[in-house]
């Protein structure tokens, strides 16, 4: 489950992405057995929350894209509140991350919890 990846990178692509001069808060939210998840707060008030897919989650492209495709849609055609991506690749050789991600923006409510 042990993913690489390069923390300032991660940042500064979510940091351009939403307009901010830097990142003020990066922590980590949790972990399964397939996602890393993080939470990044800049200073222009903007939370995101960056996940980070770990082998055990399939083939990373099949798995991000269609994961990307499915957010997309209920927040597009089916008009259901869901998180914006701003950010995502399924190449992390191919992205300065080095690893693979998917950015979106924080959404407000409450954890359910089992």
């Amino acid at each position: 489950r042990y993913i690489e990846f390069n923390v300032d990178k991660i940042q500064n692509v979510a940091c351009a992405t939403v307009g901010a001069q830097r990142c003020i808060m990066f922590k980590k939210l949790g972990e399964g057995c397939y996602n890393k998840v993080f939470s990044l707060n800049f200073d222009n008030r903007v939370e995101v929350i960056a996940r980070l897919p770990t082998a055990l989650a399939g083939a990373p492209f099949i798995t991000m894209a269609s994961e990307v495709a499915t957010i997309e849609f209920v927040r597009e055609v089916l008009c259901i509140y869901a998180p914006h991506i701003f950010a995502w690749s399924a190449n992390a050789t191919a992205n300065p991350v080095g690893a693979e991600y998917i950015d979106r923006y924080h959404l407000p409510g409450m954890m359910v919890h089992h």
